[in-house]
């Protein structure tokens, strides 16, 4: 019977490196342009640019606990620059009497903070940040509003919802709608591209954009709803034109899905 009991002592403490709700902070002071490197796994994430010259980062859990066992933190400041990176335990077992696990971590940054993002499966908001950003998610849904500038976002299966004043925009979703909204004063400073390989792309855009416009989808209907002067190919699953004299590329693409061309 001692036998028993003493080898379900590591199965225990297994179990118990799961049951725990906990939770870990941390704060960076920065200056000029910050930058914030974000590595997450399973993890739903939320930052927002905030008032303050300060990195302000929270983690909260259910069911793992933060430190040895559970998940690990990994994070250093150089200068103005973060790193933070979250790693789930080796022994991540999808335990059926326990399974409502939830890792979330919210980040409030400087409004110019330079942002790279980069999750595996969760949720993903950014709210107001007006640096550049790169985001990237391999399953989970993408939303990011009040953008300003440069955006480059991924997401392998998920809707994605962006909205901004762009100067450069590359989104591109494997299996998953991309609604955009690029709001006045955007501009084709440089090509602008949306390629759904399954979904349907929408994107309105101030009535003074300027670009060279290429619409294509394998299987879907295009919609046009701003003027539009066609040169080269016009069919049912390609257009080709200029939007106020032309400009820069903007490419929009999708492999399975509709495309829609409206004002902001």
């Amino acid at each position: 019977m001692r036998t028993r009991v003493f080898s379900l002592i590591p199965l225990l403490l297994v179990f118990a490196a799961f049951a725990h709700a906990d939770d870990w902070n941390k704060t960076y002071e920065v200056s000029g342009t910050p930058e914030l490197r974000l590595v997450t796994s399973d993890a739903n994430v939320r930052v927002v640019a905030g008032t303050s010259n300060k990195i302000e980062a929270h983690l909260t859990t259910s069911n793992y606990k933060v430190g040895s066992g559970g998940i690990s933190v990994f994070e250093h400041q150089t200068g103005n620059a973060v790193t933070i990176e979250l790693r789930y335990p080796h022994n991540n077992w999808n335990i059926v009497w326990n399974g409502n696990h939830r890792v979330e971590i919210d980040v409030t940054v400087p409004a110019n903070t330079k942002l790279e993002l980069k999750g595996s499966d969760g949720r993903v908001s950014i709210t107001d940040v007006k640096g550049p950003i790169i985001a990237r998610t391999s399953d989970g849904s993408l939303d990011i509003e009040g953008a300003d500038g440069s955006l480059e976002a991924r997401t392998s299966d998920g809707k994605m919802r962006v909205t901004g004043r762009f100067d450069r925009l590359d989104l591109q979703s494997s299996d998953g709608g991309i609604t955009a909204t690029a709001l006045p004063g955007s501009k084709v400073a440089s090509s602008w591209s949306l390629h759904a390989s399954d979904g349907r792309v929408e994107l309105r855009i101030p009535e003074n954009l300027n670009a060279n416009v290429s619409l294509h989808t394998s299987d879907g209907h295009i919609d046009v709803d701003v003027p539009l002067a066609v040169s080269g190919r016009l069919g049912t699953h390609d257009i080709q034109g200029k939007l106020n004299g032309g400009g820069e590329l903007l490419d929009i693409h999708t492999s399975d899905g509709s495309i829609h061309v409206g004002r902001s």
